[in-house]
């Protein structure tokens, strides 16, 4: 008995399960030792009738209370699931399971087992929500789920399956073959490829991708998305496929039509490139077509003028050299704007003196005032002037301004004032003028634009200044700000970031005199390069006081073969647009000869007249056309070291 004891016990203790006992003539329930444990009870508890014991929960004890009538009228055992909250307050799922002794129709007793399935229970209601999760997700995502039975070839499909490939519900789909049959027929083969693939176990981790078309029993076309997971016997053969699939056919639109936007934004980019770079050629062109002409122009006007000439061809050549110059600002005015367009223009960075570049500015136009106006000037004593920025510019900006309030102010005061700090510079034009309307503020600086049409015909000008003006001022991080009111005047305020710096090349500001003096250039020899005849005759004609050796030649295969010749050459002047041989090109050969002769660059393309570009090829210095004869000699000074005569 002892041991019938232990096994009993080892039993419930594996099975984790109870007996129990319940006899109808005492009315007294017996539980086993499991059963205790299961309800949590002391062993000197006295178990009680099912319906007093208070263990279990009221839905329960009502279904358990039927259930035990059912047994006892109609002598059927029973098995169900219920629920109890034991001494500890806790809550158990328990499966009861019941039958019955019987003397005739009047019941003796019933008995059976009881077992906690909590756990089992609980996991399968996480698996039955994660299920449903799971078919709401492939319903949410149109995703369908299939199942192949390799070995009997039976195909098993699911709703979302049918709904994918749509198909009737009474269209069915049970083996592998009617399925590539739905296949669109370009791309059947590589369908079948693949599955070849994952079937012979070559497939990376047994898993393969297929994206294909389908084509539907109407003959509509979709994309399809299809995931395969192999499996294998023993033997390594496979023996099922469990899969998915998804309809990709929005997604492969949109895809489609991004790459087709994307090629068509890439052609734009390329048109648009193209565009520029030609823009940048005719930018090149025109310039060089539109200032050479104009060098000979103020070339020969400037020669003139040295003459000793009566007063009335002396006042009619400085009216036509006043026309010239008026015209090549207005030439300037026009490829300068071209060249921001054409994205060509660059700010140079080099050590300035602000102080200087304003003062020389401003005494510029007070020599040349005509008006009866007050010019005043301020500049901040704790303003440092050594900064490093790009001076050329600055001054453009300087003079612009400066010229359009003195154009636009018959009386009253036109005033210039200078102020900063060590990271920035502010410069402020302001005037007692004709003033600009508000709704026109923001117009003045677009090109060709100016306050309205009668401004134009009354002060003239091209309405370029202050749209150059806005172009360089953004290309330097900076601010140019305009406040007017009509009839009481106008205030342009200039800020932009000039860095303090140790020092700076200084600005010579003396008065230069009117009458240009050449240098002595005797014993020199001078080897120049232009293939425009018009500017070689005045190149001659501006360097014969000088005194020099002129060696002239129409392009750059003769000057190259003419400098190899020459025992000695003191300076070249290279025109960079020639035939055969372009200046640039002449300018590398020489060097590859000599690395010190000065070679002065002669070019009218306001694309290379920044000094850099050209530097790096060798040049010593740039000079623009058209020339300048103060330009030109104070150039050839620098780089031959001579004095004037």
């Amino acid at each position: 008995m002892e041991l019938h004891s232990k096994y009993h016990h080892l039993i419930e203790q594996t099975t984790r399960a109870g007996l129990w006992e319940y006899d109808y003539a005492s009315q007294t329930m017996v539980w086993s030792d499991y059963v205790y444990t299961i309800f949590k009870c002391d062993t000197n508890y006295q178990p009680k009738k099912e319906s007093h014991s208070g263990f279990f929960m009221p839905n329960s004890l009502e279904k358990l209370i039927q259930s035990i009538r059912f047994l006892e009228h109609h002598q059927r055992s029973f098995s169900g699931v219920f629920d109890i909250q034991n001494t500890l307050g806790q809550v158990r799922t328990l499966t009861i399971s019941m039958d019955a002794e019987f003397s005739g129709q009047t019941i003796i007793r019933r008995f059976g087992t009881i077992r906690d399935i909590t756990q089992q229970h609980q996991k399968t209601i996480e698996d039955a929500f994660f299920r449903e999760r799971v078919e709401l997700a492939l319903q949410a995502s149109a995703t369908g789920t299939w199942d192949y039975d390799v070995t009997n070839d039976h195909l098993y499909w699911d709703d979302s399956m049918q709904a994918i490939f749509e198909l009737p519900s009474y269209f069915l789909i049970n083996q592998f073959n009617d399925w590539i049959q739905l296949i669109h027929y370009e791309d059947r083969y590589d369908f079948i490829e693949k599955f070849n693939t994952g079937a012979k176990g070559l497939a990376e981790n047994n898993t393969i991708h297929v994206s294909c078309r389908a084509i539907s029993p109407l003959g509509r076309i979709t994309f399809v998305l299809i995931h395969a997971q192999f499996y294998f016997d023993d033997e390594n053969q496979n023996v099922r496929i469990l899969g998915t699939c998804v309809d990709t056919t929005e997604s492969e639109i949109t895809q489609r039509q991004i790459i087709n936007q994307a090629s068509i934004s890439q052609q734009n980019m390329l048109k648009a490139q193209d565009l520029t770079a030609e823009r940048t050629r005719f930018l090149a062109n025109m310039s060089h077509e539109i200032r050479t002409p104009m060098n000979a122009i103020m070339g020969a006007l400037q020669i003139l003028h040295t003459y000793d000439l009566d007063q009335d061809s002396l006042s009619l050549t400085e009216m036509a050299l006043d026309s010239s110059k008026d015209l090549l600002h207005i030439i300037n005015d026009i490829l300068d704007l071209s060249k921001i367009d054409a994205l060509q223009m660059t700010i140079e960075d080099i050590p300035l003196h602000m102080n200087e570049l304003v003062i020389l500015a401003f005494n510029k136009f007070k020599i040349g005032l005509d008006k009866e106006i007050d010019l005043q000037l301020s500049i901040s004593q704790e303003l440092p002037p050594y900064r490093r920025g790009d001076p050329f510019r600055l001054t453009q900006i300087i003079n612009n301004l400066l010229s359009n309030a003195i154009k636009f102010t018959h009386q009253g005061t036109v005033k210039v004032m200078l102020s900063g700090d060590e990271q920035n510079i502010k410069l402020v034009v302001s005037d007692t003028g004709i003033g600009i309307p508000t709704d026109k503020l923001q117009s003045i600086f677009e090109p060709f634009k100016q306050a309205d049409n009668s401004t134009t015909r009354s002060y003239g000008g091209t309405g370029l200044g202050l749209a150059i003006c806005s172009s360089l001022t953004e290309l330097m991080d900076g601010t140019l700000r305009v406040f007017s009111e009509e009839g009481v005047g106008t205030e342009f305020i200039f800020q932009a970031p000039l860095p303090v710096t140790v020092s700076a090349m200084t600005i010579d500001t003396k008065a230069r005199s009117e009458n240009i003096q050449a240098p002595d250039l005797s014993g020199l020899t001078i080897l120049i390069a232009e293939d425009n005849p018009s500017n070689n005759v005045i190149i001659q004609q501006i360097l014969h006081p000088t005194g020099a050796n002129i060696y002239m030649y129409d392009d750059g295969e003769q000057a190259l073969a003419g400098f190899c010749e020459l025992e000695h050459v003191d300076l070249l002047i290279l025109d960079i647009h020639m035939p055969v041989i372009n200046g640039i090109e002449m300018c590398q050969a020489v060097r590859e000869m000599n690395t010190t002769v000065p070679i002065l660059a002669l070019t009218a393309d306001v694309t290379l007249q920044d000094q850099s570009v050209l530097t790096h090829y060798g040049f010593s210095d740039i000079v623009t056309k058209p020339m300048q004869l103060e330009q030109l000699y104070q150039c050839i000074q620098a780089y031959c070291c001579v004095e004037q005569v």
